[in-house]
């Protein structure tokens, strides 16, 4: 068996995310680009732009409306894509979604807790658990926030607020206290 290096697990992500392109952010649970790089970076100890290259030198090989790099690919990136293209959607996306979360040490608590510093992963897995999607609004405001998402579209509503407080630190700031009924099942 063929163990998987952090380079192939790179590769590999920007293959997926060329190939499903913006459906493949949605299948993740991801809300733009730079979220799922940012992700995936501190995963696999990978710089975002290293993952967004691989992506780019994919992007001649899908029908998307990046131009890709210009390069023929090198033959170590031909090698991932020769292996893993044919996979279908969902067994791709779980490779991807194994690559996100094996090995995460998930919060003990069902939802937040206001006094733990949770890292954006953390912050990703629970909003996925809980039909929601992490907005990054760290560029801007230095904070991420949390509402209601089916897999196509978002509720409207900010359920969850966090500060960042270091590199990959945010602390819950505020919540709707009806989170649960803001996310009602006739949304979905």
């Amino acid at each position: 068996m063929y163990r998987l290096s952090p380079r192939d697990k790179a590769i590999i992500s920007g293959l997926y995310l060329s190939k499903f392109d913006r459906k493949g952010l949605n299948y993740l649970n991801a809300d733009s680009f730079g979220s799922i790089f940012k992700s995936l970076s501190l995963r696999l100890k990978f710089q975002p732009a290293s993952i967004k290259n691989y992506r780019d030198e994919f992007d001649s090989l899908f029908p998307n409306k990046r131009n890709g790099r210009k390069r023929e690919i090198r033959p170590y990136v031909k090698k991932v894509y020769d292996k893993f293209n044919d996979l279908d959607k969902i067994s791709f996306t779980n490779i991807l979604r194994n690559i996100l979360y094996k090995n995460l040490k998930l919060p003990q608590c069902d939802i937040f807790d206001k006094n733990k510093i949770y890292t954006f992963d953390e912050l990703f897995y629970i909003a996925k658990k809980n039909r929601m999607t992490v907005i990054n609004c760290i560029d801007d405001e230095l904070m991420v926030s949390l509402e209601g998402y089916n897999g196509e579209y978002l509720s409207g509503e900010n359920v969850f607020e966090f500060n960042m407080v270091s590199e990959d630190g945010f602390k819950l700031r505020w919540f709707d206290i009806n989170w649960r009924d803001t996310i009602t099942d006739d949304f979905f």
